[in-house]
């Protein structure tokens, strides 16, 4: 069990970067995965991958022990699920065996199907992957594309974190995760920092759930972690949170009951703690927590300190607002002109061509178009030439009749054209499809008609094109990978959307995107935060801005937006990973995910046993299922707890 004891200066440098290291987006080596994989399981980079799928009943039995996790998930995911559609990326949720429980996409672009509800993904049958490796190395985990063990899996980006329970043991994986090939690191980097901060407040959420009936203090450790400590009535400590551990430098398991006062070095006060401000200090230092009392509504933070002095004005608020096409083409004098052409052919039969850096809005700018234009009442489908394999790009656009291949769909598949029959199709990544494919658009684009693979009729179709790309597609023509009579095709109209860095209404579109991300809250900016967002180079552009200030208003104090909240520059340091000794996979792997999953629950349950020398209750605690789950599942797998004690 852990204990309180006195902390040298050391020791609390220790904590402290051992904090920074939990919090951090640097990348995990992978070269340790990719020996497990080679050495241990025997893997082959090179062969091809299937992931069978679990039945909704299988699934289900799995799910029960993660339902409350699974439920905290829909709320907090809501908060962040827009910005990571807007960046093509969906966000599942996966157990210890690494398991895919909930998995949320959106279907247009970024839906990557492997990441399904049911498909497994340890790394000893899927190899080096945000998941199952993740699970092995029990921190932050992020695969870029080719990092990825298996080939078949290398137009995937994961950024996984793990989810921990209120005793600090590691339940899950939050994961998100990207299909698009063309993904920039750059954003890729974001979308880790903002899956690790998400994990870390569902977690403290679990933390505050399980403590929510006793008194809980509550810190900020600079930049990386927020504290959690639950204390009861006599101010005996019940629960720690794992930032609060690794700063008392605390083992996880449960909290042996102790006095507050023997862990801070301060005198018992005479009076019971009081909703608000608490200054605290243990060798070393000294913490401003906040206090909340059981019978309280809601933490009253601290007085929050500043190095920025003036605040800016106050955005504007209007968190529903949908953008218009003047919203994102701004005020800056260069756009005025596409403005006034775009209102003029907007639910025309007239294609429209979108250039842009990624990131810089031309998807918004799309949806815009539709939905002030004369098709507004008719869909608007969204189809990523990037993101889908090269392969599925002919079907899921063009659409194909019933049985046309092995593995199609029994009533057959309409294809993006025909859904957006009377309305718009959004062509993103043009630039990336396929030559075979591009002749194939320009027939149905000059005919007005398509046939979809084994459906043996034609049908004439209407809709608008609105195409776009980061690529310059007249290098791309005259280097021979684009076609120059699609070119003249799709451009009736093109619009150059400018990348952030070079507008001249940069403080207009940050109040704008303020409101959009800030939903109720009457946030504001400093003038240093103001000048920070002025001076960056924004890489990323709009994309990379929503992520930034989505990121501040989580951990900003007090709806104020500081240059520090904006995170641009941290330099929060990775450490060496946690030794974690790999599951033993059989020689004679699982051939389905039954097996698989059947396989990689025995060694959870095996570890966990072992860790906890064989006592039922700790083991059963931390893997979130009850005694009775537990001496089930030992039958199920011939084991017996007796074995584990030595």
């Amino acid at each position: 069990m852990p204990g309180a004891r006195p902390t040298t200066h050391a020791a609390v440098r220790t904590s402290a970067a051992s904090i920074a290291d939990l919090f951090s987006t640097q990348r995990i080596n992978l070269e340790h995965s990719w020996r497990r994989c080679i050495d241990r399981y025997g893997l082959d980079p090179s062969a091809h991958q299937h992931l069978s799928s679990l039945s909704r009943s299988e699934l289900r039995e799995h799910s029960e022990p993660l339902d409350e996790v699974l439920v905290l998930a829909r709320e907090e995911l809501d908060y962040v699920y827009a910005p990571l559609a807007d960046a093509s990326f969906g966000v599942s949720i996966a157990n210890m065996t690494g398991l895919i429980l909930s998995y949320r996409s959106p279907q247009d672009e970024g839906y990557v199907s492997t990441e399904r509800e049911g498909t497994l993904w340890a790394e000893g049958v899927t190899g080096t992957n945000g998941v199952g490796t993740c699970v092995l190395e029990r921190r932050p985990t992020q695969v870029f594309q080719k990092e990825h063990f298996f080939r078949d899996f290398s137009f995937l980006s994961c950024a996984a974190a793990p989810l921990l329970s209120a005793d600090a043991e590691m339940i899950g994986v939050l994961n998100f995760t990207s299909g698009n090939p063309a993904l920039r690191e750059d954003t890729f980097r974001l979308v880790s920092g903002l899956a690790i901060k998400t994990a870390e407040r569902l977690s403290n959420q679990l933390f505050a759930r399980r403590f929510q009936s006793r008194t809980i203090l509550k810190a900020r450790l600079g930049e990386d972690a927020t504290l959690l400590i639950a204390v009861d009535d006599d101010q005996n400590i019940l629960g720690a949170n794992q930032a609060a551990r690794l700063w008392m430098n605390w083992r996880d398991g449960a909290v042996k009951a102790q006095s507050m006062w023997s862990v801070f070095e301060v005198e018992r006060p005479g009076e019971r703690l009081q909703s608000g401000p608490l200054l605290l200090q243990r060798e070393g230092g000294t913490l401003a927590f906040e206090v909340r009392v059981a019978d309280a509504p809601r933490f009253v933070p601290a007085p929050a300190v500043s190095r920025d002095r003036q605040i800016a004005k106050p955005a504007p608020r209007d968190a529903t607002h949908t953008p218009s096409v003047a919203d994102c083409l701004g005020s800056d004098p260069r756009l005025a002109r596409s403005l006034r052409v775009l209102t003029k052919v907007s639910g025309s039969k007239l294609p429209i061509l979108l250039l842009g850096e990624t990131g810089a809005g031309k998807d918004t700018m799309a949806r815009a178009i539709h939905a002030e234009g004369s098709r507004k009442d008719r869909p608007f489908v969204a189809f990523n030439c990037a993101a889908v394999p090269e392969t599925l790009i002919d079907s899921e656009l063009f659409g194909y009749g019933a049985g046309a291949f092995t593995g199609a769909r029994r009533e057959g598949n309409a294809g993006r054209l025909v859904e957006a029959d009377g309305g718009v199709l959004f062509l993103d990544e043009i630039g990336d499809m396929p030559l075979i494919l591009q002749t194939r658009l320009l027939r149905v684009l000059e005919s007005g008609e398509v046939s979809p693979l084994g459906a043996g009729k034609t049908r004439h179709i209407d809709v608008q094109v609105i195409a776009a790309t980061n690529h310059d597609l007249r290098q791309r023509v005259a280097g021979g990978t684009f076609r120059e009579d699609l070119f003249h095709r799709l451009a009736g109209v093109v619009i150059d959307v400018l990348p952030l860095r070079e507008r001249s209404d940069m403080r207009e579109v940050v109040d704008a995107m303020i409101a959009r991300v800030g939903s109720e809250r009457d946030l504001r900016l400093t003038d240093g935060a103001m000048a920070a967002l002025l001076a960056h180079s924004w890489p990323g552009n709009m994309r990379e801005l929503k992520f930034v200030l989505q990121r501040a208003v989580q951990i900003c104090d007090d709806d104020l937006i500081t240059s520090e909240d904006l995170l641009l520059h941290s330099g929060l340091s990775g450490g060496t990973p946690t030794a974690i000794a790999p599951p033993s996979f059989a020689a004679d792997r699982p051939s389905t995910a039954r097996e698989a999953v059947a396989s990689a629950e025995r060694e959870l349950i095996e570890e966990s046993l072992a860790r906890h020398r064989g006592e039922i209750d700790a083991a059963a605690a931390a893997l979130n299922i009850s005694r009775a789950t537990l001496y089930r599942k030992l039958r199920q797998h011939g084991l017996r707890a007796r074995d584990f004690t030595r």
